[in-house]
């Protein structure tokens, strides 16, 4: 609806009845949900290190025929049906309610959607520290989105040849087997631990699992060979203790 405007000035001593915009001016501005919304996005961008790609990211929305239609259907409210559009836009249907555009770059929600011709430069920015799948997908679903965006960063992980090398050389040692006695208290292992600021002796049965635990008051060679003819007076003596490099031993 077009409008035509006629602006004249009045005096404000000829203004006899003055309305009170007129006369009451604003001390603070309020900023509008929009306003808040865009800079909170901004943020978010910045956060991510993608700052340096949104007039990029500008230009190539605008030579893409498909984000540029998107935009016209963004702009007339998607008053065409779905039978009526390509498949191609699909992916953007199903979100339309969440889609909006500024200066030049599309917009679910506070993510930006990435034009095609990006998109790998990008997901390469996003692995770049190498890390996990998981980590990866949470790092780009703060600001990115695109349609199959998850299926293809998975992909992309999976077929890494650094994270492949280094998963490769990090498997996980197999568990070391070891013999069973054939009687209780035969092998024992020994080991210190600190609990809470107190130090304590475990001792552990190989043949049954049985465990015995004695607080230490001093780290000294003479109170563990106290503590364990303690437990040797109750037990017997062993055949076979085990113990890691530690110096009391």
């Amino acid at each position: 609806m077009g409008y035509d405007f006629d602006f004249k000035y009045i005096k404000g001593k000829d203004l006899l009845i003055a309305d009170a915009l007129s006369r009451s001016h604003i001390t603070n501005h309020t900023r509008s949900q929009s306003e808040e919304e865009i800079e909170t996005i901004g943020l978010v961008i910045q956060d991510q290190g993608v700052t340096s790609h949104l007039k990029e990211i500008a230009e190539e929305t605008a030579k893409g025929n498909v984000l540029q239609s998107v935009i016209r259907l963004i702009s007339e409210n998607w008053s065409i049906s779905k039978r009526r559009i390509p498949t191609e836009f699909f992916p953007f249907w199903s979100c339309k309610d969440q889609l909006s555009f500024n200066d030049g770059i599309i917009y679910r929600g506070d993510r930006i959607a990435v034009p095609a011709t990006l998109r790998k430069s990008l997901t390469e920015k996003l692995h770049q520290a190498h890390m996990g799948v998981e980590s990866t997908l949470r790092r780009a679903r703060t600001s990115l989105w695109w349609p199959s965006m998850n299926s293809q960063l998975k992909q992309f992980i999976s077929s890494c040849q650094v994270c492949q090398s280094f998963q490769r050389n990090n498997r996980k040692e197999t568990l070391m087997s070891r013999c069973i006695p054939d009687r209780p208290w035969s092998k024992i292992a020994a080991d210190p631990f600190e609990f809470k600021g107190e130090h304590y002796l475990v001792l552990v049965d190989y043949y049954s699992d049985w465990i015995e635990f004695d607080k230490m008051r001093d780290q000294t060679a003479t109170k563990t060979i106290a503590l364990l003819l303690k437990q040797f007076s109750r037990w017997g003596l062993p055949d076979e203790i085990v113990y890691g490099l530690w110096k009391e031993f």
